[in-house]
């Protein structure tokens, strides 16, 4: 039985690095891969496709088992982009690393000469018609190449990464994960330091415009501010941004809307954040009616599913914080409810259910809180299970795993009365 590759303390760095870039891309970015390693080439592609899968998002690769097809075929689909792609800026994966046997080495190497030299001279196709991240895997003694084939589309990239053997390791390294320090209805969100000093630097850098670019990269801003607990730099952000998005809102088109749900939800995070929940209340409330206008005009996509029961999540978590504890119970509910749906649309998926797990994780703790002691058990026993199975299907995911040890301590402390 082959051993299970696992990643390096340095090989999680730059996986972190890697996924960071991809998690808060806000449009066009080249990232270009440099390896001949093919675990992990799959590894780093296994990982972010789980990654977008709790996103509701997908990756697009492009393999060809004829090498000089490659190049037509991609900007072909560059060319005639397809709008769903475009909408949930789902990456783009290209894998040209292989070098071929000796019968056709001549043949990669042809056509990836001659995809470079298209690439090149099409930079500017690529900026304007590929708005979501392209990312480019090359062989990894391919840095040097690629700057004397291709200068204009090697000086558009955003970052590159070089991933060799010494990244690879048959041992898992040291977690560092604190339960206690997270809600688990929060998707893990790691920030490296320095894509979030750039992310606060192009927030800077083009807060005076408008546009949806700007409110993406607004969102980015607030999402690291929020991460390092700068509330009042945050909530200046924050408003500048639901500014713009109310502006873009007055089309009513469902893209502008859902723009505007996000912003309400990151002024409202802000605002409890500071301490101001009647703010907060008030602003995830007008999320909440967003999301259930667009849910009625979409259809039970699954986006617009979990942009619902996120919103009724988040109106629930602000009500039990103002000791509402009957309404918080009542919105749980119906999160739950709405999880369930997109858990029966999607199937098993991580992401439904990491979505059904956490969200029986806030029935349970809203149960517990007006004493229903039986039905508190009964919502733990579930996302016990639930957090069980995702365990067992992603054993990457060390989360899953410290969530179902939580939620085992959670029924004893019941258990125990």
């Amino acid at each position: 039985m082959a051993e299970t590759l696992h990643l390096t303390e340095e090989g999680e760095e730059i996986w972190t690095r890697f996924s960071t870039h991809m998690q808060f891309s806000g449009g066009f970015g080249l990232f270009v891969i440099f390896s001949s390693f093919p675990g992990l080439i799959n590894l780093f592609r296994e990982r972010l496709e789980l990654q977008l899968q709790f996103q509701v998002n997908r990756l697009q690769p492009v393999r060809t088992e004829e090498p000089l097809d490659l190049p037509d075929h991609l900007l072909a689909l560059i060319r005639e982009e397809k709008p769903g792609l475009r909408e949930m800026r789902a990456p783009l994966w290209v894998e040209f690393w292989e070098r071929g046997d000796e019968t056709d080495r001549d043949s990669w190497e042809k056509a990836r000469v001659a995809l470079l030299h298209r690439l090149n001279l099409q930079r500017d196709l690529l900026r304007s018609r590929l708005s979501r991240p392209f990312i480019l895997v090359l062989p990894g003694d391919y840095r040097p190449h690629i700057r004397e084939i291709a200068p204009d589309f090697w000086s558009v990239r955003t970052h590159n990464f070089i991933l060799d053997s010494s990244l690879l390791s048959t041992t898992p390294p040291a977690q560092f994960f604190d339960v206690g320090s997270r809600d688990p209805g929060k998707e893990p969100t790691i920030f490296h330091p320095e894509l979030a000093e750039a992310m606060l630097r192009e927030w800077q850098r083009v807060k005076d415009r408008s546009g949806p670019g700007v409110i993406q990269a607004g969102f980015h801003a607030v999402d690291v501010t929020l991460e390092m607990g700068q509330g009042e730099r945050g909530k200046e952000i924050a408003e500048r941004v639901l500014e713009l998005a109310r502006a873009a809102a007055k089309t009513e088109t469902p893209e502008a809307l859902r723009d505007l749900s996000i912003s309400l939800n990151k002024a409202g995070a802000i605002q409890e954040q500071l301490g101001e929940l009647e703010g907060a209340e008030k602003a995830f409330g007008e999320s909440l009616e967003i999301s259930r206008r667009l849910l009625q005009s979409v259809g039970e996509s699954p986006q617009a599913l979990r942009d619902l029961a996120v919103s009724l999540e988040k109106v629930g978590d602000i009500r039990q914080a103002l000791g509402q504890l009957e309404g918080a119970e009542e919105m749980f509910g119906r999160s739950l409810e709405v999880f369930g749906r997109l858990h029966t649309n999607l199937g098993d998926t991580p992401q439904a259910l990491w979505g059904v797990a956490t969200s029986n994780w806030k029935c349970a703790d809203s149960a517990k809180s007006l004493g229903k002691t039986a039905a508190a058990r009964e919502y733990f026993q579930e996302s016990l299970q639930l957090w069980e199975k995702l365990a067992e299907s992603y054993p990457q995911q060390a989360e899953h795993r410290k969530w179902a040890e939580e939620a085992r301590k959670r029924l004893a402390e019941l258990e125990e009365g």
